[in-house]
């Protein structure tokens, strides 16, 4: 289901006018292509392996000069898009499963698709498949801290954020599971190293 996103939300999420590590623009295409889809699905699982996941906007075009042009996606395109057919080629690629949302803009009187994607919930989300666009089988994608683009893991600096992740979501179901059985917990409460280890692998009780 395609939610709507008012003009001020969406002004502050391109209000620099360009790409970054959470945020990408791609020009009106349909859903058709294979290409297409590959890329999309490519960035779809980098954005799921970066802090705070990121977000698609279809309906800005590159120019010359390296600037960005907000010329809107053509409704034609627009009617292509539907969300559960997107999951389902999206499902064919993650592992885990990526959680992602759509929504449209319109400013200016045009109109803007914005496919939101969050990052994982547990563990790092890795390509199970080969496909076009470079997706390989067993890679973990990420945005890169050198340019703003989704590739396979590049550096030390972003498989170090991405393990950060795995851990700070350890850590935060370690407290979820002590909150349910009953045990206290506060900011100050002190977690030791193998309580730490434990939340990790996920096998605390």
């Amino acid at each position: 289901m395609t939610h709507t996103l008012d003009k001020n939300q969406f002004i502050e999420l391109t209000q620099f006018g360009k790409e970054g590590r959470n945020l990408e623009f791609k020009r009106s295409t349909p859903w058709a292509s294979n290409e297409f889809k590959s890329k999309i699905v490519k960035s779809i699982l980098a954005f799921s392996n970066v802090r705070d996941g990121g977000a698609i906007v279809i309906g800005v075009e590159r120019q010359e000069d390296q600037s960005y042009k907000f010329v809107g996606i053509t409704t034609e395109d627009l009617a292509t898009y539907v969300e559960d057919e997107i999951a389902s080629v999206v499902a064919e690629y993650a592992d885990p499963f990526v959680k992602f949302s759509m929504e449209t803009a319109i400013v200016d009187e045009k109109t803007f698709l914005v496919i939101r994607v969050s990052q994982f919930d547990e563990i790092p989300v890795i390509c199970k498949r080969d496909g076009q666009s470079n997706l390989r089988r067993g890679a973990i994608y990420t945005r890169t801290f050198r340019i703003p683009e989704s590739a396979e893991v590049p550096s030390q600096t972003e498989l170090r954020e991405i393990l950060e992740m795995a851990v700070d979501n350890g850590i935060r179901r370690y407290y979820e599971r002590q909150s349910r059985i009953g045990v206290k917990v506060s900011a100050t409460t002190v977690v030791s190293d193998e309580e730490k280890f434990s939340a990790q692998r996920g096998d605390i009780n």
